[in-house]
């Protein structure tokens, strides 16, 4: 089983990859692939907690407990924007994924494949 590194990359050499979140030197022979963006299922879980608290807030926030026909508690306000959260949050994590540069680097130790991913890092950054 292939350990996963996570993290910013702080400094590439010839030889080496170091990552700044687990503060690890790795070696190019031991790196099997990497992926610049997080994954698709990041981005909709991110839409559904951003969107779930947005509409939880403004449900929360618009409550009229008058006992009107369409009226609500602060609670009902937060447990429906909870959930509309839930059902809207995907739908926005998925597009934005569509739009999401994702480039994955496949190394499996070899050195000219190593050298795209540095000509791409150093273009990039």
């Amino acid at each position: 089983m292939a350990k996963k590194n996570k993290g910013t990359v702080i400094a590439i050499s010839d030889s080496t990859l170091q990552l700044g979140k687990s503060n690890s030197i790795i070696p190019v022979k031991n790196i099997g692939f990497i992926k610049t963006k997080h994954s698709f299922g990041h981005n909709i879980l991110l839409g559904s907690a951003i969107s779930g608290g947005i509409f939880a807030t403004v449900m929360a926030i618009g409550s009229t407990d008058k006992g009107g026909f369409i009226s609500w508690t602060f609670t009902e306000g937060i447990a429906a924007g909870l959930l509309a959260g839930a059902i809207y949050g995907p739908i926005i994590g998925g597009i934005s994924a569509i739009f999401k540069n994702n480039t994955t680097f496949p190394i499996n130790g070899r050195e000219s494949n190593w050298n795209e991913f540095k000509h791409y890092y150093l273009g990039y950054k």
